[in-house]
């Protein structure tokens, strides 16, 4: 699951803008705005950008409860945890 405020509260302790974001990421600044307010949620490849510009670790910008969890995301969690992209937990 894509948690919106870890990227807004991120940006924010930055000064950076969604503008300025949106240019690093190479998406357009309403993208970032519907992420940041929940109302879409990034690609895996604009979700690897983000947290790479953002310096965020996956594992701090996903949760993924296995009684929520879509079977997607425990899959895409599995790949990202074989590549050493996040933490066992």
């Amino acid at each position: 699951m894509f948690d919106p405020q870890v990227m807004k509260v991120r940006r924010e302790d930055l000064h950076m803008t969604r503008n300025e974001l949106a240019k690093r990421v190479g998406v357009c600044r309403d993208s970032i705005k519907n992420w940041e307010t929940g109302q879409n949620v990034p690609g895996v490849d604009a979700f690897v950008r983000w947290t790479a510009v953002l310096d965020i670790p996956f594992d701090e910008a996903i949760a993924y409860p296995m009684d929520t969890a879509t079977f997607g995301e425990v899959v895409a969690a599995e790949m990202f945890r074989k590549k050493g992209l996040i933490k066992n937990g």
